[in-house]
């Protein structure tokens, strides 16, 4: 593993974006891990209607991790910030990063080499990008159907493999593939702190660390590398 010393980046906390829906006080999140769980809840009701409304959030969940990547992005047109088509988004993700693998990141002290940190990049693969986009066949009007027809099983089954696939892209911590600001020279790596760690915890202003950059075709390889 080729392990490069750089000044230690910023670490920018991603904030996740709330909707407040004044009425009754309620909250209604919208980053893609919170679509995500409301998708995976819809899809365990007993009610088949209810795999409609899986749909959606898991569609709008794929928008959102796709979004989530632009924002983060260097040189990222406004406007592509802004779109919400699957495909566009996709096609800007494409054209900002020209990444699509999984990315290990691992930050330790220069002196000891001691790990203090390892985030991944996980994207939105184009498999995942391909069945959101037919979801939004399913958002409309539809005809009668019996409920012991085949086309519900074929349904609820998209759904269960959108929500594995989106699983993965949420999982990763690092909010782009790792970049170098052309300007600065400085490595750009903004992420979301694993759980039960933060910013104070790791320390990095103003030391130098050595960071190990890794890349894999899945999540698993990521991380059975680290075993």
């Amino acid at each position: 593993m080729a392990a490069r010393s750089f000044a230690a980046p910023s670490l920018h906390s991603f904030w996740t974006r709330t909707l407040c829906l004044l009425e009754e006080n309620l909250v209604y999140t919208v980053s893609a891990s919170s679509y995500l769980s409301r998708a995976r809840a819809e899809l365990g009701s007993s009610d088949t209607a209810r795999l409609f409304y899986a749909a959606f959030e898991l569609r709008a969940g794929i928008e959102a991790r796709l979004q989530e990547y632009l924002e983060h992005g260097l040189d990222v047109p406004k406007k592509q910030k802004q779109d919400w088509a699957i495909a566009k988004l996709g096609l800007s993700v494409d054209r900002a990063f020209r990444f699509d693998r999984v990315a290990r990141v691992e930050i330790r002290e220069r002196k000891s080499g001691k790990l203090l940190l390892r985030v991944f990049y996980t994207p939105v693969s184009k498999e995942l990008r391909k069945l959101g986009e037919k979801l939004g066949d399913y958002l409309h009007a539809t005809k009668f159907r019996e409920s012991t027809d085949s086309w519900w099983g074929e349904f609820r089954t998209k759904i269960e493999v959108g929500c594995h696939l989106l699983e993965e892209a949420v999982e990763g911590n690092l909010l782009t593939p790792p970049l170098r600001n052309r300007k600065s020279g400085e490595t750009w790596l903004p992420m979301t702190l694993p759980a039960g760690v933060t910013a104070s915890d790791i320390g990095l202003k103003g030391n130098e660390y050595l960071l190990d950059f890794q890349y894999f075709t899945s999540l698993a390889d990521a991380r059975c590398d680290t075993a």
